[in-house]
């Protein structure tokens, strides 16, 4: 039994469309990488709260030796696969199938160790479940951005979790489809004249493109300096009556753990995505990203610490 601040990612069957196909047997194959401090990262998967297989990650790095999969040369070298069987029945079109990661409750601020779990593959028989159309329900990350580290998928915070919709699993037929009738010949009917195509939309106005770097965050700061909020203001003031995409990425400097980084640089993206919806910009246009760490590249550790908003034509 693992403990109750083990990691959890839930799989949301939604694309199963026949009970006669679900009632075969199935078989479910995760590949999966890890970062350990102390303890390797272990998994269990269950079909509706019941249990049908578990395992532990290979090849984990030692995040207290400074290895990360991030920057890593190979990381499908790292990945393991494991296979479990459904019992026959088992599987439903109301199913869940639920994967939960337990990190051994091992972190060391001092050292920046911690244990981190991905996902490297999963699927359903010879259905793979694409990984960036998971839906991310995290209490680090509001805005449930999908993390994906090296094309894997990445979960950090206890009781996190990523719902995917699977590929409709109906049996295949080898019957060939029956002919139509062939249709009788309808009498003439008096043509009439098609009506006009409609006019094309008007192309999207988007002459406030631009970038801007948000920065003076202090560490773990979240705070606008008040030179910070007069730009964006400004920027807001141009983007009036303008049909542009804003896109607002927060970053973090290298110090402190990258789960930790991660976490700070969405707060710090969504700290400015909130300023220009007050300045009168519609928030429906706006994504927020958290990049987490990113290595020095300018005079010091705070020049990492920034958001970078963009502004472009919408298509």
């Amino acid at each position: 039994m693992y403990p109750t601040s083990a990691r959890m990612l839930v799989l949301l069957l939604t694309g199963l469309s026949a009970t006669a196909a679900l009632a075969q047997e199935h078989t479910l194959s995760i590949g999966v990488a890890g970062e350990k401090f102390k303890l390797d990262p272990a998994f269990t998967v269950s079909i509706d709260d019941k249990v049908i297989g578990e395992g532990t990650v290979a090849n984990a790095l030692d995040t207290a030796a400074g290895e990360r999969l991030k920057g890593h040369p190979d990381p499908a070298s790292l990945v393991s696969v494991s296979t479990f069987e459904v019992p026959d029945g088992l599987l439903t079109p109301a199913s869940q199938i639920t994967v939960r990661f337990s990190a051994g409750d091992s972190y060391d601020a001092a050292l920046g160790a911690d244990t981190n779990f991905y996902i490297a593959s999963l699927a359903i028989d010879d259905a793979a479940i694409a990984l960036d159309s998971a839906t991310i329900s995290d209490p680090a990350n509001p805005a449930g951005t999908v993390n994906l580290e090296a094309g894997l998928l990445g979960l950090y915070a206890t009781g996190a979790t990523a719902s995917f919709a699977v590929p409709s699993m109906e049996a295949a037929t080898n019957e060939p489809a029956a002919a139509e009738p062939a249709a009788e010949q309808a009498p003439d009917e008096p043509k009439v004249a098609a009506a006009p195509e409609p006019a094309p939309a008007p192309e999207p106005v988007c002459n406030a493109a631009a970038t801007l770097e948000v920065t003076g965050f202090g560490n773990n700061g979240l705070t606008l300096a008040a030179d910070a909020k007069a730009d964006l203001d400004a920027l807001a003031a141009t983007l009036t009556g303008q049909d542009c995409a804003i896109t607002v990425v927060g970053y973090a400097s290298t110090s402190g753990s990258e789960a930790a980084n991660q976490r700070i640089s969405l707060a710090r993206a969504e700290l400015v995505r909130d300023q220009l919806v007050a300045a009168g910009v519609n928030g429906g246009a706006i994504t927020t990203t958290g990049a987490g760490e990113t290595n020095q590249f300018g005079d010091s550790q705070e020049s990492n610490r920034r958001v970078v908003v963009t502004v472009a034509a919408t298509r």
